[in-house]
């Protein structure tokens, strides 16, 4: 293994034409119009899907070992 000595100074990088310009900087513009609503609905509509499956779920596993009277 080489060893580099501690006390010589950095070599600064080779100039000519290999150097590229740096690009210039990109501007990214947003356009933040509120609320989708759209969005919303479809997060609102999951969420009751949900809460509905799991309430019929419980009622239906409740019910599951209830025997009528005669």
């Amino acid at each position: 293994m080489q060893t580099i000595p501690t006390s010589a100074p950095p070599t600064p990088p080779a100039a000519g034409a290999s150097q590229a310009h740096a690009p210039a900087p990109t501007v990214i513009r947003r356009n933040d119009r509120g609320l989708d609503w759209g969005s919303a609905g479809i997060g609102a509509a999951a969420a009751a899907a949900i809460v509905l499956l799991a309430v019929g779920g419980a009622w239906a596993g409740s019910r599951a070992g209830v025997r009528p009277t005669r």
